[in-house]
């Protein structure tokens, strides 16, 4: 009898341990597509603050050749490739351990094409990276950007496809796709980017966690991604394993790094 005591007591140690250690690999797939979610949006933000006041990208200045200008963000400086006279311009933001007001460091380049003015319906934004970090942080991956013109509501809004993207950090790779839709919903008539832009996504996506973990997502409530803020502020992410399912809740547009990750109906605190 002591013997079947002691034996169901190790089965349920095991057990319970087998689940909290199931508990925590769910939380690592949340973690790090948040990661990849931050790091690509950040992209986002750094081609948006360089292009959106741009007279060169926006079609003011069209002589041929190679202009260098001052970076209207926080990097080191912006070069701007013209062939035809015109479109399409090549974007290269050059980063050289530059901290932002983020506090994060940069490095390496950031190309981006585009086909045509940055706020032309159809003008498609195609990005990659040359030895690209953000605190050491390796981004790897093509993104692709469409402008869609105004919504149903009057926003400008864009498809945004990333493909083959990899983060590569010191304790392993996060892989990573996504197609989303994007909406412009505050500050696209003011020129301060940084003060008052705010943005809505929906879409979905996979990945690979850095345990290898393979994952989809969809977002349930829309993404809120506020230019000033580093952190996605607002909405939930469903995501399915071969396990289970769980969904990470950003909160409720405060700035801030908190976030939850319900799994069987129970709910973590997480630091993003």
């Amino acid at each position: 009898m002591k013997n079947l005591v002691l034996s169901t007591f190790i089965v349920s140690i095991l057990f319970f341990t087998g689940c909290k250690k199931d508990e925590l690999n769910d939380q690592s797939a949340a973690i790090d597509n948040a990661i990849a979610e931050n790091m690509f949006d950040d992209v986002y933000k750094r081609i948006d603050e360089e292009a959106a006041n741009s007279e060169s990208m926006n079609g003011k200045l069209s002589d041929n050749g190679i202009q260098t200008f001052a970076s209207l963000g926080c990097a080191d400086s912006v070069q701007i490739l013209t062939t035809n006279g015109g479109f399409p311009k090549t974007m290269t933001i050059f980063f050289n351990q530059n901290i932002c007001s983020d506090g994060r460091i940069r490095n390496g380049k950031i190309v981006s094409v585009f086909s045509g003015k940055y706020r032309d319906s159809a003008t498609v934004i195609t990005t990659h990276f040359v030895n690209y970090t953000i605190n050491g942080n390796e981004i790897h991956g093509l993104k692709t950007i469409k402008n869609n013109g105004t919504n149903s509501n009057g926003y400008l809004n864009f498809n945004i496809q990333v493909d083959t993207a990899s983060i590569i950090t010191s304790s392993g790779t996060i892989s990573w796709q996504s197609t989303r839709n994007r909406a412009w919903t505050a500050g696209a008539n003011t020129k301060n980017l940084l003060i008052d832009d705010e943005y809505t996504i929906t879409g979905n996506g996979s990945g690979v966690n850095r345990k290898g973990n393979a994952y989809t997502l969809t977002i349930q409530n829309p993404l809120v991604v506020k230019m000033a803020c580093k952190y996605i502020t607002q909405g939930i992410i469903e995501f399915v394993n071969s396990k289970k399912t769980l969904q990470i809740d950003y909160g409720n547009g405060s700035c801030d790094d908190d976030a939850t990750i319900t799994i069987n109906g129970v709910t973590y605190n997480i630091k993003l």
